[in-house]
């Protein structure tokens, strides 16, 4: 693996979703630096960017363990707006996107507006 210094970007490159997993959870236990999380140990791999070919929801390496509510929950959650019962009532993942700090303000809408006059584009979305 290496040597990981946390003050400079990682940049992990799988074939697939599953693969993708696998190397980053080896980075976190091989390189990771300390960190917290809500007051507890974590180890953290900071400015980490995962580049993934083929992200099939079918992954097989993913497939044989996943659990189908779960999968279910993580496919709708980028669009689905409702609020996360789960998390206490919390903003879905969807709110900040489709309805910025509420006030109806679509981003993604607004961007594809943007890209109409545009012949190319980057776009994150962290």
């Amino acid at each position: 693996m290496g040597t990981y210094a946390g003050n400079r970007p990682l940049w992990l490159h799988a074939t697939g979703i599953g693969e993708a997993w696998l190397d980053n959870a080896a980075r976190i236990v091989d390189d990771a630096i300390p960190g917290q999380w809500d007051g507890l140990p974590s180890r953290e791999l900071l400015r980490a960017t995962v580049e993934v070919d083929v992200p099939a929801p079918d992954d097989q390496l993913i497939a044989p363990h996943a659990e189908p509510e779960r999968l279910a929950k993580m496919h709708v959650n980028p669009t689905d707006r409702a609020r996360v019962a789960d998390l206490g009532g919390a903003d879905s993942y969807a709110t900040r996107p489709y309805d910025y700090a509420h006030s109806d303000r679509d981003q993604i809408a607004s961007v594809i507006q943007r890209l109409r006059f545009v012949q190319d584009a980057t776009i994150t979305t962290l």
